[in-house]
């Protein structure tokens, strides 16, 4: 197998530094909307550590629930066992989102036909 050419390797590097960049600010914009809200209205603390709590207790599920088929090849990259967890637990936990985010969509879309008839 042929390792990919020098430029490519350089060009997936900045890809990858800028995709990071991005969510960091992405992130960090986020966080501070809302930490700023959050003390702005004092009776949106109660459902914003609510939400925490689930969004932390959803993914210490997704991270137990991760099958820890750890192999040699991912050492070889940097990978250790615990960031393959960590990573498997952060996928199952977006999938556990993205199905509830689905079945809320299609329950209310449900019910709005079955009021309008």
């Amino acid at each position: 197998m042929e390792e990919g050419s020098g430029l490519q390797n350089i060009l997936v590097n900045i890809g990858l530094g800028l995709t990071y960049v991005l969510l960091l600010i992405a992130v960090s914009a986020i966080l501070f909307y809302s930490i700023k809200e959050v003390l702005k209205n004092r009776k949106a603390n109660g459902k914003f550590f609510i939400t925490g709590g689930i969004l932390v207790g959803l993914f210490l599920i997704g991270w137990l629930i991760s099958p820890y088929d750890f192999q040699q090849t991912q050492r070889a990259h940097g990978v250790t066992p615990t960031n393959s967890g960590i990573i498997g637990g952060a996928l199952i936990t977006v999938y556990f989102l993205l199905g509830i985010g689905l079945a809320t969509i299609a329950f209310f879309e449900v019910k709005r036909l079955v009021e309008k008839n």
